[in-house]
């Protein structure tokens, strides 16, 4: 697997690199984004947006209402991020994190428009 970094235009809009998207690409396939999002499950409610913490990469926030049992938690995180980002279920991975509030997602063709929008949107 081969990355493409932030300065590759794929990861770039108006000039402002997005240094949280890893744009790769696997033998034969299309590329993905590899994304960092941290997990607040239990919520009253469930939403994606917002930034946690000020490192690099950025880690998109998603609260969720199921509770983090039997992987309930992992599964509701890949539907909402799938929602938020416009894509089927099945184009969202868990790479890693599956026992940590902090995990990698691989997204099948998500716009690097639409992560700055939803890291922008402050979380409630």
């Amino acid at each position: 697997m081969q990355p493409r970094l932030a300065s590759d235009p794929y990861c770039q809009r108006s000039g402002r690199a997005y240094p949280g998207l890893i744009r790769m690409a696997r033998p034969g396939e299309d590329l993905f984004v590899r994304l960092v999002v941290r997990v607040y499950p239990g919520a009253v409610r469930s939403k994606v947006g917002g930034r946690y913490g000020d490192a690099q990469p950025p880690s998109l926030i998603v609260r969720v209402r199921q509770p983090a049992v039997d992987g309930r938690a992992n599964e509701a995180v890949l539907v909402e991020v799938a929602r938020a980002f416009g894509l089927p279920r099945r184009g969202v991975r868990l790479v890693s994190g599956a026992r940590s509030r902090t995990k990698l997602l691989d997204l099948d063709g998500a716009a690097p428009e639409r992560l700055d929008a939803l890291l922008a949107d402050a979380a409630e």
